[in-house]
């Protein structure tokens, strides 16, 4: 047992142990409490001097990795330790337990208090999708829903503007809205980084949001199979890990369509649309996208699949126009669809021909560039 015991600091006789804890990975970490746990075996009377050794003596240094030592120790048994640990004289011994404790009951962690003291900011319902699991690559449901909420608000707080200027164009919401989602992503990326800190994690996640404003030349010239380009928004997402190494780079193409009347008492207006821009569209690539720039409730700045609509109005849907309730049931909430959709990785063209295009160039430039990426970066902890 004292063979695991010095990876905590702690030697009886020799010299001090060439590997600590804090060096290794969460892998080796794990398979260092699994052999502790054995050494321990079912011994009660270990196990209790154990717990007391390492909660009392084990390093600051090594807090983290004595909890759930403790917890790995004890297993389905923990609130035992708790209860024989919970009024030790010492201090330091009585927070450990009381850290435990907390993993019992399940107390809020770093990600929740931040979920909390957002929703607080941004006046969220802090029961919306709690305790729901991860559902993208970056496999931490809290993260999500912190990034989620980040770009809802934003998209509800532009989204109420757009009756008031119905007078601008798509070109110019387009752009505002792109800045805003800029300034989402800086706040965004200030509380992974003191999420990252709270959770004493060696990396986290970095957004990154690059947008330009180009000519509009290339949308009636033919791409590919289509006679004309069709496109006013092309995005393009990338990924990579903390060495910068891209693992994945896609592109989405966005035709963006405003909210007409809504700015009228008593009306509710509608979103034109040009059926053979949605065909133009649809023979380019599967990752073609309506963004509907309005106010909606149900789903802020509604994302509709191009595919999708083409194939509502085969069965009877306006090829006109949207009517904003009719957005409403088949639209994802422009958040949503950024969160799961395009950094979930569900959305997007990997094809070298269709980023290569996105990407434009002299004299084949969309109305609006725009590429983000999420990146893992090293934490100095």
């Amino acid at each position: 047992m004292w063979e695991q015991l010095q990876f905590l600091g702690f030697r009886p006789h020799g010299p001090k142990a060439r590997i600590s804890l804090n060096n290794l990975s969460a892998e080796s970490e794990s398979a260092w409490r699994r052999q502790l746990k054995a050494a321990i075996g079912n011994n009660l009377l270990l196990k209790q001097a154990t717990t007391e050794l390492v909660l009392w003596f084990g390093d600051i240094a090594h807090d983290r990795s004595i909890i759930f030592a403790a917890a790995e120790v004890w297993g389905y048994q923990l609130n035992e330790a708790v209860l024989l640990l919970r009024d030790h004289p010492d201090p330091l011994v009585r927070l450990r337990v009381e850290a435990l404790q907390g993993l019992i009951s399940q107390a809020p962690d770093a990600a929740q208090l931040l979920l909390q003291a957002q929703a607080v900011r941004l006046a969220l319902s802090t029961s919306s999708n709690c305790g729901a699991p991860p559902r993208t690559w970056i496999a931490d449901a809290e993260i999500e829903r912190l990034i989620e909420a980040e770009f809802e608000a934003c998209a509800k707080d532009y989204g109420k503007w757009i009756p008031k200027t119905a007078a601008s164009g798509e070109e110019t919401h387009v752009a505002m809205l792109f800045e805003k989602l800029s300034v989402a992503f800086m706040k965004i990326n200030n509380q992974l980084e003191l999420l990252a800190s709270q959770r004493k994690k060696n990396e986290r996640l970095e957004f990154s949001l690059q947008y330009r404003i180009v000519g509009k030349y290339e949308e009636g010239l033919p791409n590919f199979d289509a006679a004309r380009f069709s496109t006013d928004v092309c995005l393009i997402f990338e990924a990579q890990e903390s060495s910068c190494l891209s693992f994945t780079r896609r592109a989405s193409y966005i035709q963006a369509k405003r909210l007409h009347g809504g700015h009228e008492d008593g009306k509710t207006g509608s979103y034109p649309i040009d059926r053979l821009q949605l065909d133009n569209l649809a023979l380019q690539t599967h990752a073609s996208y309506l963004l509907l720039i309005g106010p909606c409730e149900v789903a802020p700045m509604p994302v509709i699949p191009v595919q999708l609509y083409l194939d509502l109005i085969a069965r009877g849907a306006a090829s006109t126009c949207i009517q904003p309730d009719f957005a409403a049931s088949i639209a994802k909430s422009l958040a949503s669809w950024l969160v799961y959709d395009v950094i979930g990785l569900w959305a997007g063209d990997p094809r070298t021909e269709v980023v290569e295009k996105a990407m434009g160039g002299p004299g084949r430039e969309p109305y609006v560039l725009a590429k983000f990426t999420a990146k893992k970066v090293l934490v100095r902890l």
